[in-house]
This record gives structure tokens, sequence and C-alpha cells, in this order.
């Protein structure tokens, strides 16, 4: 076969999970070592302020697939079945594309257990928790779990159970052994990324006359933090500086101040020193991604973009994890790379979302942008090297029902423009940032009525897009998971 396309590109979308944009050297992190991502960043194009449009794994990448907005799609919770929605695979396939999802895609069954579930969504070829629930029995030696059926397509939220399955592999560091992720060490060969890149290899190496789709996603850096022992040991000596401990106003925060402090410092030194590594981790994946698609002669005639899911506190205001609307929680890396046809080396400093992949691979591949998109292709901004982007970016977080009594029942809604951000709690509670004088998001100034049509404003926005702020009772209310769960025991 030629390994020319000529106009009709490959495309490779490298997809992380929980990489906060602030954990990478070429976003300007002083510890991170992620020297595959930065190559990355130096032949192609670097997004610095590219949002995800919600802060949880399942929906921020439904929302990616689909080109709509989580509210849009349904698919609000992580344990929430995508509708059978038309997504970038159903599209590029209509255009003469093979397409593949290899690794964590987070496409949740319809039903109580995958068995008998169409879970491809437009993909050809499908490796995910399941095969990885199998590679781990049958190639790694992981023990069956006690009291479950010893078959991934029976069993109910299998990431959670994966993690189980993995544990027998896994060396934790005893720092963490009262805490709620046992963060530890675990060779290469246990990461679901051995799986996927050695498919990805299987993929590259078949002999195909149409371009490919592939999307190549890890699980990493997702917490529990398990890098390779060599890995971490590169971070030995790093002294990890701790964020600013969160002031009263976050303290006081009715929602999310019931989060903020808690861990001790030692732990949260430990915790980002494990982060960091977990992420460097992910990085040589996407470093090993990319040498393979070099060695098959592809790289060049393919456009590839990496981004991540959402992001992670990593401490800021006194939190760990996501689901929140600060920087570190809700602005993602994305770094796109195309030989010829997009010039490499520069940075774009307009907002953007990852809903806007949809329309730029579309048109990047000679496809038609379906007209239900909400987002729009970034190529022409690209093409002239021209920092455009959009006036503001959009971002919902829905608080699950265990979660209620600190995040309350309301959507949490966030509009961000160069200028602003503006986050609805509900009807009565408002955030409001100045980020240019305020890039930590430490002056909440809401309140101030020099800023009251500012406030409105936003308001404005916020309802325009993603409509009016919706009644608890009104919305779809997700209690699934915890039903199931016990249905389970």
């Amino acid at each position: 076969m030629s390994r020319a396309r000529g106009r009709t590109p490959n495309i490779l979308v490298l997809l992380s999970d929980t990489h906060s944009a602030c954990a990478t050297g070429c976003y300007g992190s002083p510890v991170a070592r992620t020297p595959n991502l930065d190559w990355l960043a130096g032949e192609g194009v670097v997004f610095e302020a590219a949002y995800c449009q919600n802060p949880l794994c399942v929906p921020s990448r439904q929302s990616l697939v689909t080109g709509r907005r989580s509210f849009q799609t349904g698919v609000i919770h992580n344990d929430m079945p995508m509708p059978p929605l038309r997504t970038i695979a159903h599209v590029l396939k209509e255009r003469g594309y093979d397409t593949a999802a290899l690794g964590k895609m987070h496409f949740i069954p319809d039903a109580e257990c995958s068995l008998g579930q169409e879970r491809h969504h437009g993909f050809d070829r499908r490796v995910d928790y399941e095969e990885f629930w199998e590679y781990l029995r049958k190639e790694r030696g992981a023990p069956p779990l006690p009291g479950l059926p010893d078959d991934p397509w029976r069993l109910i939220h299998l990431e959670k159970k994966q993690h189980h399955l993995q544990a027998p592999l896994v060396r934790p560091d005893p720092v963490f052994r009262n805490t709620n992720h046992p963060h530890g060490t675990l060779d290469f060969e246990g990461h679901q990324e051995a799986l996927v890149l050695r498919e990805w290899r299987r993929y590259l190496a078949e002999d195909r006359t149409r371009p490919f789709l592939a999307f190549v996603s890890f699980q990493s850096p997702h917490p529990t933090f398990l890098p390779t022992p060599e890995i971490l040991a590169q971070y030995d000596g790093v002294e990890f500086p701790l964020p600013l401990p969160p002031d009263e106003n976050a303290l006081r925060h009715p929602f999310l101040g019931a989060k903020a402090g808690g861990a001790k410092n030692e732990v949260r030194r430990a915790c980002l020193r494990y982060y960091h590594a977990f992420v460097s981790f992910t990085d040589s994946c996407v470093g090993e991604a990319l040498r393979a698609l070099e060695e098959s002669g592809h790289a060049q005639g393919t456009l590839v973009v990496y981004a991540s899911d959402h992001g992670d506190m990593l401490f800021e205001h006194g939190l760990s994890g996501k689901t929140v609307m600060y920087e570190n929680s809700v602005r993602v890396p994305l770094i796109a790379r195309w030989p010829g046809r997009i010039e490499g080396g520069w940075r774009y400093g307009g907002l953007v979302e990852l809903l806007d992949l949809f329309p730029t691979l579309c048109e990047a591949a000679g496809a038609p942008i379906p007209p239900d998109v909400e987002g729009r292709s970034l190529l022409p901004d690209l093409a002239a090297k021209r920092d455009g982007g959009k006036e503001a970016v959009f971002s919902e977080s829905y608080p699950m029902q265990r979660n209620r009594w600190r995040m309350g029942v309301w959507p949490h809604r966030m509009v961000r423009t160069r200028e602003w951000k503006y986050v609805q709690y509900g009807p009565e509670r408002a955030d409001l940032f100045h980020l240019i004088d305020d890039p930590g998001e430490r002056q909440n100034v809401v309140a101030d009525p020099r800023f009251a049509a500012d406030s409105a404003r936003l308001r404005r926005m916020l309802e325009e897009t993603l409509g009016p702020l919706p009644r608890p009772e009104e919305r779809l209310v997700s209690g699934r998971y915890e039903r199931l769960l016990e249905a389970q025991r």
C-alpha cells in the first residue's frame, strides 16, 4: 500500500485521563518531565486555553466524540450510557475511513453489563476494559475477584472492578495507607497501556487502502497513580512546592469548602510526586505511540492530536480531583501536529473547547460537518497561523447523589472569556473572577457592585448557550450507579 495519503490524512487522537495542563513541560511546569509531549509541542501547535465541556471522565469524552455539550448528549455522570448519537467515527467512516478505538473510551453500556450491548459507537474496532480484563487474567496472572463472575462482559462499572483486579500486581506506598487512593508502582506490563500500545502496533502493521481515524486512549494519569518504579525514581529528590492553602473565602464556600484542606503536607507532597511520575508514564506512552507511527511510515501523512478529558486540582484551593470549575480541573492540554499542512512551533492563545475537535477533524478529512455539532473548526485559524479562538468557552458539572451533601443539588455551570470567569451554582450562588488581575482565582468579586453588569452579561451568555438553569427536579437525576452496585453486592 502507498504510505502517501495526499490530501486525505490519517488521524491519530492520543487521549489521556486527568492530565492537568499545568503538569506538562511545554505548558511551563518546572518539574514535569514530559519530553515526548514537549517534542510534539515543538513540532506542532500548543493550545494555551483549551477547556473540557464537563470536568468528569464519561461526560467529557462523550462530548468530545459527539461534538455536543453534556446537557445535549444527556450524559452528565460517569454511570450514564450514551444515546445512539452520531460520533466522529460515524461521520469519517462515511468518508471512507477505517476507524479504531484502542484503549479507554469510557462508553457505558445501556444495560447492567456489557454482554450483548453495542458499544462501538461507529468505531470498526474497539479494545477497552473487557479486553484488558482478559489480558490481566490470561497474560499477567491476576487472580479472579472473589464473589464476582470471571467474565468482564457481565460486570457492572468495569473500570472500578479492573482496579481491584490489578491490585495484586501493585506495590502500594505506605504513605497512602489511610487515604482513598493507595498510590504505588506498577510494572509497565500490568497497565492497560501495555495492551493498547501492542494493539496499536498491530493495527499499524495491517495492510489497508483507506485512511484511518484511530483513538489511542490511555487510562493514565487517572488515580490511582501507578507509575513504573523506573519512572518514579526520576523524581527522587525533586522538591514539589505546595500550593497556597485555601483562604477563608474558599473554606467558607458553601459547595467547595467541605472538600478543601484535609490531607497532611507529607501526603500532599508524596501525591504530587506520584502524580507527576504518572504524567511522565503517560508521556512515555505518547512517545511509544509516536515511534510506532513513525516506524510504520505513516507519520508524515497523519494529523496527530493530544488531549486529556479533564485535569486535576493538585491541591490548589485545598482541593484534589476534578468536577470543579477552577483552571486546574477544567483546562486541559491540547496539542496538534500535521506535517506539511499546519506550521509547527507556535502557541495558539485563543479560547477553544474540546468539542471543537469534531468539526476540526471533519474538515481535515474533507467530511461534511453535521449541522447539529456545537463546535467550530480550528483549521482556518491554524492554516493562517491566526491566534483567533472563541469569545467564550463553557463547561457543566452535575453533582452526583452521593456528593450533594457538599456540592449541592444544582448544576454547576461555567462561562470563561479572556477576561472573566463566571461560575453559577444555582439561582442564588455564583463566583466571578477577573482572570487578568487574578489568574489564581482567589478573589471572588461577584458581590462587588462595580462588576454587577459583568455578572449579568456573563449569566446571559450561560443561558444563551446552556439554556435556562434547570431546577433539580427537572433534570435527569442519576442514582443508577448506586442502585447497580447495591444489587451486585
